[in-house]
């Protein structure tokens, strides 16, 4: 199997080095996937429709905006460690509170966004759709460790 692997690869290589892909249509343009190859044909037509017009199924729009919510959460963190400038330092008590105040609000809403999450999961189609939990000390670990923030 590894000969034909091999076999394979090379005729690819020669291609390229032939130029026989430097002329195909699309090329230096993203690829659009809307289609669905699995996708009912009889329902394919009303989907793209659906799509056209901005609208989409109730798990996907709910899904983003669980992704959103957190996607501002975790900027309301990066904020407040920017404003302390990148340290909680316990040399200054009023940065230190304000610090562990932010950190108790993230709390809060990753708790939110989790039971969210866990309602979201039970809505989606199949299992590949769900989305993992979020871990809240990893989050705080990664914010306060990056240069730079966002």
């Amino acid at each position: 199997m590894e000969d034909w692997y091999a076999a394979v690869e090379k005729k690819i290589q020669k291609a390229i080095e032939e130029g026989m892909f430097d002329h195909l249509p699309g090329k230096g343009k993203p690829i659009v996937w809307d289609d669905n190859p699995w996708e009912d044909p009889e329902r394919a037509t009303a989907h793209r429709m659906l799509r056209k017009a901005g609208f989409t199924l109730p798990w996907i729009a709910e899904w983003q905006e669980i992704e959103q919510d957190i996607d501002t959460a975790r900027r309301r963190l990066i904020e407040a460690w920017h404003w302390l400038g990148g340290h909680a330092s316990a040399q200054h008590a009023s940065a230190r509170q304000e610090w562990e105040e932010a950190v108790k609000v993230f709390h809060v809403d990753i708790a939110s966004f989790n039971k969210r999450i866990q309602l979201f999961n039970m809505k989606v189609p199949a299992d590949v759709f769900q989305r993992l939990p979020i871990q809240v000390d990893r989050e705080i670990a990664i914010i306060t460790r990056r240069d730079g923030g966002a």
